[in-house]
C-alpha cells in the first residue's frame, strides 16, 4: 500500500471506450505487454508520450494491478463480463477508486462539496487535495482530469468558470446488489484501510454520482471482505 500512498497516477482523462477496451484485453488472457501492444495499435500516433501516459494509467486500472488488489480485479472480470453498459461504468470507476487513491480523494471530496452546494470549482477540490497530498505540480492537472473523467462517464457537468455540478441528481445510477461488496471492497483499498465501520462505507461521499441501498447478506458473498459484529451494534467491513 505504500507506493500507492504517494502516487497521484491519474494525470489523463479516460474515456469508457478505452476503459472497456484493456477490461476486455484483460479478460482475455493477454499478459500485460500484450495489453499496451494491442491497445496501442488502435491509435494512428504510437508513439506519442500523452498516449503513453494514458495507456499506463488504464493500465493501472486493469491490468498491472497491485499484488494485494489482484483477487479483487480477478473477481471484478466476470462481474465485467455479465454487466450491462451503465454497470460496466460503475465497475470501472470503482476499480480506478481501488487503485488510485488520489482519484479516491478527489471523489470524497467532490461528494463531501456537493452535500453542502449545488456545484464546485476544481480549485475548491484542489485546494483540499493539496492540503494532503502536498502542492505538487502536477495536482492541479490531475485533479481536472480526474473530474473530466468523472464528466465523461455522465455522473457530472461542466459549466461556466469551471463550475461542476451532479448532471442529474433525481436519476442517480443504481448499484445492483451483486456489487455491494465489490462496492466496499474497492472504498477499503481506495481509503488504504483494512476496515471500517459500516456506516463509513453506506456513507460514503465518493458514492455520490449512486443510489445504493446496502445489502448485507449479498455483501458477505463477496469473497473479498468480511464483515462482523464489534460491540452490540457496530458492524465492521474488513478486507480478508
Amino acid at each position: 500500500m505504500a507506493l500507492r500512498k504517494n502516487k497521484i497516477g491519474f494525470d489523463r482523462q479516460l474515456t469508457n471506450d478505452w476503459l472497456n477496451q484493456v477490461a476486455y484485453l484483460v479478460a482475455d488472457g493477454n499478459s500485460p505487454e500484450e495489453v499496451r501492444i494491442k491497445f496501442r495499435e488502435s491509435f494512428e500516433d504510437q508513439t506519442s508520450d500523452a498516449l503513453r501516459k494514458t495507456i499506463n494509467l488504464l493500465m493501472g486500472i486493469w491490468s498491472t494491478v497491485p499484488v494485494e488488489i489482484r483477487p479483487l480485479r480477478n473477481q471484478t472480470i466476470d462481474l465485467f463480463l455479465h454487466a450491462d453498459d451503465s454497470e460496466k461504468k460503475i465497475i470501472h470507476y470503482l476499480m480506478a477508486l481501488a487503485n488510485y487513491p488520489f482519484f479516491f480523494d478527489v471523489c470524497l471530496l467532490t461528494g463531501r462539496a456537493l452535500r453542502l452546494s449545488d456545484s464546485i470549482t476544481s480549485k475548491q477540490i484542489l485546494t483540499k487535495i493539496q492540503e494532503k497530498w502536498g502542492e505538487r505540480s502536477t495536482t492541479i492537472r490531475a485533479v481536472q482530469r480526474s473530474l473530466k473523467t468523472i464528466e465523461q462517464w455522465g455522473w457530472l457537468k461542466s459549466g461556466k468558470q469551471g463550475l461542476f455540478s451532479i448532471y442529474d441528481d433525481s436519476s442517480k445510477t443504481i448499484i445492483p446488489v451483486e456489487m455491494h461488496g465489490f462496492v466496499a471492497n474497492c472504498i477499503l483499498f481506495g481509503a488504504l484501510r483494512s476496515s471500517m465501520l459500516i456506516e463509513e462505507i453506506i456513507q460514503n461521499p465518493c458514492l455520490f454520482p449512486f443510489q445504493i441501498d446496502f445489502n448485507m447478506h449479498e455483501m458477505k458473498q463477496w469473497s473479498g471482505v468480511r464483515i462482523e459484529k464489534r460491540g452490540r451494534e457496530d458492524l465492521l467491513v474488513s478486507l480478508r
